[in-house]
């Protein structure tokens, strides 16, 4: 019997280890997967300061609150606390898809004389229902409640502190420099408007009248002039896009629902909204070419009325500086857009905003 019973035994124990063995490698699986989305884990916890000369009624409340790799993490770190504030802690295991707000305010102990600081831990689905919650809470209160740390589901779901940190720091500067040099005029356009300029003074120079030469560089000056400008605005696509963007800027509260979607939503939206404001911010700078390339023209169609060979080449070669000094704003304007341009001066007030208020 006892041998029956025994073997008994064993086999449950057998089946409760293997069921405890799966349950472990489907919480192991669990977890990865949210590591690899970018979620947190939080411990979030409050004890009470013991001070000497003080009831214990009469003691302020402090907050913990770090990140924390898994619920392993979270309870070696909990034995600490535990251990090292002795006086009244709570300790709480926040997942990823809760939202928690720790609110601090005083309270009046009757009959003890004293005002102490009290905090207060919320957690649930939603931050702003948490916020309602604590509104409601303090309505009768005669203090303000004051928020020492919020965290909502959507903002950390997919992007933590460190990830727009380094978003701030790496990938905005990278996005406003791409979108920038897109629309750049190349160098070596300039150099060739000026090259057709001094091949022009020097032929002047001889004392010769070589009429050849006059409707070769006002063809070459308005190709090249097109040709740069078709570069940096392919297919008139800055107009385009400034004339549908017009002026705006993106609000704060309109950047941070980028931020909840996360880092590949957040970038694609923060490319688009790059590119209409450089559109609107150049969209005049590139239109001002637009005139000297019809003033070339004509002077070359209308070469054949000109009777003096020295006065035409100051005339086209006073068109060509000016277009080479054209050129050449447009592209200093385009550099200083980085900090002229205000929505992107405004993304970075916002991170940095953004870590003000989550990532203390």
């Amino acid at each position: 019997m006892s041998s029956k019973y025994n073997a008994r035994i064993a086999i449950i124990y057998s089946c409760l280890t293997c069921i405890l063995l799966n349950t472990n490698k489907q919480v192991e699986a669990q977890n990865t997967s949210v590591a690899q989305m970018g979620y947190e884990y939080l411990l979030v916890a409050t004890y009470e300061i013991p001070e000497s000369g003080k009831s214990w009624m009469c003691r302020d409340f402090a907050l913990i609150q770090e990140k924390v790799a898994d619920k392993i993490s979270f309870d070696k770190r909990r034995k600490e606390i535990l251990q090292q504030y002795p006086v009244f802690p709570v300790v709480r295991f926040i997942n990823p898809n809760q939202a928690v707000l720790a609110y601090e305010y005083e309270k009046k102990e009757a009959g003890w004389g004293c005002t102490k600081k009290v905090i207060s831990v919320l957690t649930g689905k939603d931050l702003d229902i948490l916020k309602n919650e604590m509104e409601k809470t303090m309505a009768n209160r005669p203090s303000s409640p004051k928020i020492v740390f919020q965290r909502d589901i959507g903002n950390f779901a997919l992007m933590s502190c460190e990830d727009m940190v380094r978003y701030r720091d790496k990938v905005l500067p990278k996005i406003i420099d791409a979108q920038t040099k897109k629309y750049k005029i190349q160098d070596e356009h300039i150099e060739y408007i000026k090259k057709l300029r001094t091949d022009l003074e020097t032929e002047t120079a001889r004392g010769t009248s070589n009429w050849n030469i006059l409707p070769l560089t006002l063809k070459f000056a308005a190709n090249t002039i097109e040709d740069a400008i078709g570069m940096a605005t392919p297919k008139g696509y800055l107009m385009k896009i400034a004339k549908q963007a017009g002026a705006k800027v993106v609000g704060r509260l309109a950047f941070y629902e980028w931020v909840k979607k996360g880092k590949d939503a957040l970038e694609a939206m923060t490319n688009k909204d790059t590119e209409e404001a450089l559109a609107n911010h150049m969209a005049n700078e590139i239109g001002n070419l637009a005139p000297p390339v019809a003033l070339i023209k004509r002077m070359n169609e209308n070469l054949n009325e000109q009777l003096d060979f020295m006065e035409t080449c100051k005339e086209v070669k006073n068109q060509l500086s000016s277009i080479e000094k054209a050129m050449t704003a447009y592209n200093a304007k385009l550099a200083l857009s980085k900090k002229n341009i205000e929505s992107f001066n405004q993304y970075k007030n916002y991170i940095d905003a953004y870590l003000m208020d989550n990532c203390k």
